[in-house]
């Protein structure tokens, strides 16, 4: 990322008409306003770029969900999947992201990790 300082300057002297002290003046008659457009222009995509990057970078909150088994591997409740990545990791449930592929996972409290592993009860209709 640039150092905006010089241009930030020079934007408030166009801004206040003191274009003796403008960083981007080229003598005491010429201004360099047409320079320090296209810099601030460029400085503007410059920035809009780098919060694109940022947003794109920025994972979903995922979670974490019952290990299924896998072929013959059948795992404990111990065993937390990952919703991103579907790796299985060893107490996954307590972490706050997944150490394989890095994903923000929302922690879950053992208690609520035990009642999404557990069957739905099913009721009796008899009379």
């Amino acid at each position: 990322m640039s150092d905006y300082s010089e241009l930030v300057k020079a934007l408030r002297c166009c801004a206040d008409d003191a274009c003796g002290i403008c960083p981007y003046a080229e003598d005491d008659r010429h201004c360099g306003a047409s320079k320090l457009a296209y810099d601030a222009a460029a400085a503007i995509e410059e920035l809009q770029a780098e919060v694109k990057r940022l947003e794109s970078k920025q994972a979903k909150l995922g979670e974490w969900t019952k290990a299924k088994p896998r072929g013959v591997l059948v795992y404990s409740d111990g065993y937390a999947e990952c919703s991103s990545c579907h790796e299985v990791i060893w107490l996954g449930w307590s972490m706050n992201f997944c150490p394989h592929c890095g994903n923000q996972n929302k922690i879950l409290d053992p208690d609520d990790f035990e009642k999404k592993t557990e069957p739905p009860q099913e009721e009796s209709h008899e009379p």
